[in-house]
């Protein structure tokens, strides 16, 4: 009878794991599809930025703006963005997988000076405790409500840094979202801002497609470049945050899947061990009326 206790301990035990699972994938489910929809909004809203600048070089200037100028690069911010919490497979742990790799890439040469940046708390940890990379700063608060007014504000600290030359660039590196099951790491450069990509979408501009700029291209590449520096992290970060809500979802569901499964092992073996006492039981009761009987 105590291995039968045993056994219906266990099977409280996973059942109570079970509802707290489904429960969480729930909530989980209910983020990402408000996260989601933010994030499909977004993507055509940077799009959209990115061709108008586009057509700032269709008319013959090449990235005049502060922000788009490459320069010999000895001082370098790595931006790491993870979650606040756990229970979301191994997203955090391929952010840090990625984060030391590039790392190391950068420490291949001895004249460059690396700092780090942690947005999520998880990745500051894990980076803190197993290696001896420095981080320079923590802004976990930023993942608990998520708003483009933060991000921008953060993204302004980037920008200033990069003007007084005490970093010469800016690299991100952050899960992307692609779908509630699967995201993928990248590694982006903030700042300076890329201006190749986009001199490449110029050739897909035609005369039809032309745009009048006043006072001048400039002086509009020079304000829009800027805006799309903050957006774009704002979008790394929310990118970010929907993948972590589909990745948690998507863990919630194995584990109820494996606790339901569990539990149907659990009450088959505490049906057998129940079957098993009472065949016990008949076994000594029609023991004890034959040796009465003798």
């Amino acid at each position: 009878m105590a291995n039968l206790k045993e056994i219906k301990t266990r099977i409280d035990s996973v059942a109570s794991m079970e509802q707290i699972t489904s429960a969480m994938k729930m909530v989980s489910a209910s983020k990402l599809r408000k996260s989601q929809n933010l994030v499909l909004k977004l993507r055509p809203y940077c799009a959209r930025m990115q061709s108008v600048v586009a057509h700032t070089l269709k008319g013959g200037i090449a990235g005049t703006s502060p922000f788009a100028q490459e320069r010999e690069v000895k001082n370098v911010l790595v931006v790491a963005v993870s979650s606040n919490s756990g229970l979301c497979g191994s997203f955090n742990a391929t952010v840090a997988k990625e984060v030391i790799q590039h790392l190391q890439t950068l420490a291949t040469d001895s004249s460059v000076n690396i700092s780090l940046v942690c947005v999520g708390r998880k990745v500051g940890e894990y980076m803190t405790k197993h290696t001896d990379y420095k981080v320079v700063g923590h802004y976990d608060e930023l993942l608990d409500k998520l708003s483009y007014e933060q991000s921008a504000k953060l993204a302004e600290q980037f920008l200033n840094a990069f003007l007084k030359k005490q970093y010469d660039r800016v690299d991100v590196i952050s899960n992307h979202f692609i779908n509630a099951a699967v995201y993928k790491t990248l590694t982006t450069t903030l700042v300076p801002f890329a201006m190749e990509r986009l001199q490449e979408e110029t050739a897909t501009i035609t005369a039809d497609s032309d745009c009048i700029f006043l006072p001048n291209h400039t002086e509009v590449e020079e304000a829009l470049i800027p805006k799309i520096i903050k957006l774009r992290l704002y979008q790394f970060f929310l990118e970010s945050l929907t993948a972590e809500h589909g990745a948690r979802m998507t863990s919630m569901h194995k584990a109820t899947e494996n606790a339901s499964q569990m539990l149907k092992d659990l009450k088959l073996s505490f049906n057998k061990a129940r079957q098993a006492a009472i065949t016990n039981e008949i076994i000594e009761i029609t023991n004890g009326a034959n040796a009465l009987s003798a």
